[in-house]
């Protein structure tokens, strides 16, 4: 049973990573209906990791404090709320609205289910449990692309996304009456001064910060690249419609949810984080250089290379693993949070700042009232991509291998 206790939050994570690349396919209908720019449109989307990002470190106090199916069942519902209004949004200002209780809602999903892997599951098997949690995740993401396309396309973006209120709001009815808290496990839970004792002796770990920036570097990727603006530059770059520029985002989803479990699987086995990390950094850098400055054509080596790319992304779950061994007792559920925190906060940042590049040099193109971006827009505004991809690199070179 304990597969099936985490099975329903994990499911809530899908949900969660589902929201975080739907505006990927949205751009040019939320653009046109509200007069957006490519700067408020990167703003839009990253409302959700700003609220996700902020809302990690309290979500860990309050599952080490108060257990997560409350604090689950809670989250999903926010979601549902959040996901209604940004559906039925008549103005930019309400989309605001809506991506912030999504953000807020979904912030808890990731580091909730590890609360609950943590409870049901041993400490070896936690880095290959961490990793499948990501990955099927990733199913979000897949269904972010081009099933939700096909969605939009046939019933509009709003109905489309009602749809999606309603899912999560059965998962929260899910969550309340039926996963379940490993009671032997659970201990004396913190405290008043003890929660903020663990919180600063979380700070205080240098290796913590280290780990948590070099994942921040992959999330930039994962957020600003995958989960925005791949779509709508593939279609400029390859002359290709959004549903085959959908279908090869979802490349890049496939990769990263076979690298997540495979590097949890072997990290786990070898007990050997760091290897890993500076592989999925490497491959990252090379892959996001060749994929968008170098004039592939659509064929079975551009696939290689998307999904070589997803591959190196789903390695990020290996941080968690490591943070999770320079935490201080009963403060799993706070050190997991905080790094998720940086990484998150790290990755949503560059969704804005690629958006301003592309606005500082977009060419004056509109199609149907959205803004067109010409393939030198892109090539300037990603190479602030392939600058924190090397700096992950860096990072991960300064990651201590931690104690067996």
């Amino acid at each position: 049973m304990h597969w099936f206790y985490w099975l329903i939050p994990a499911t809530f994570f899908v949900y969660a990573f589902f929201q975080r690349v739907a505006p990927s396919v949205l751009v040019s209908e939320l653009m046109r209906d509200f007069n957006i720019t490519g700067a408020t449109m990167g703003n839009i989307s990253a409302f959700y990791y700003y609220t996700y990002a902020v809302i990690q470190v309290p979500a860990g106090l309050l599952l080490d404090r108060f257990g997560p199916k409350a604090i689950l069942g809670g989250s999903a519902l926010i979601c549902a709320i959040g996901s209604y209004l940004f559906a039925a949004a008549d103005s930019a200002f309400n989309l605001y609205v809506g991506r912030f209780l999504i953000g807020l809602g979904a912030g808890v999903s990731f580091v909730g289910t590890l609360k609950v892997a943590d409870m049901w599951f041993s400490a070896r098997q936690f880095s290959y449990i961490s990793g499948l949690t990501f990955s099927l995740g990733l199913v979000g993401g897949l269904l972010g692309q081009a099933p939700l396309v096909a969605l939009v396309s046939h019933f509009g973006w709003r109905p489309a996304m009602q749809s999606a209120a309603i899912l999560v709001l059965v998962l929260s009815i899910l969550i309340v009456f039926f996963v379940k808290e490993n009671k032997t496990r659970i201990g004396s839970r913190p405290k008043g001064i003890v929660v903020w004792r663990n919180l600063i002796s979380v700070l205080r770990t240098t290796q913590i910060w280290i780990v948590a920036i070099s994942g921040g570097g992959m999330a930039a990727i994962i957020t600003s690249f995958t989960g925005l603006w791949v779509v709508p530059f593939l279609i400029e770059a390859k002359a290709i419609s959004k549903s085959v520029s959908a279908s090869l985002a979802s490349i890049i989803f496939l990769g990263t949810m076979i690298g997540a479990p495979l590097a949890g699987l072997f990290s786990g086995y070898f007990k050997k984080h760091k290897p890993i990390i500076l592989f999925a950094a490497w491959l990252v850098l090379s892959d996001i250089i060749l994929i968008v400055y170098v004039d592939f054509s659509v064929s079975w080596g551009f696939y290689a290379l998307l999904f070589s790319l997803g591959l190196g992304l789903g390695c990020v779950v290996t941080i968690y693993s490591v943070a999770r061994t320079y935490s201080p007792p009963g403060a799993e559920g706070t050190t997991i949070a905080f790094v998720n925190m940086l990484v998150i906060g790290l990755g949503a940042s560059f969704q804005p700042i690629i958006g301003f590049l592309l606005d500082f040099y977009w060419a004056g193109n509109l199609l149907d009232g959205a803004r067109i971006y010409t393939i030198d827009a892109y090539l300037i505004a990603f190479g602030s991509l392939v600058i924190v991809s090397f700096s992950t690199l860096l990072f991960g070179m300064m990651i201590r291998e931690p104690r067996s």
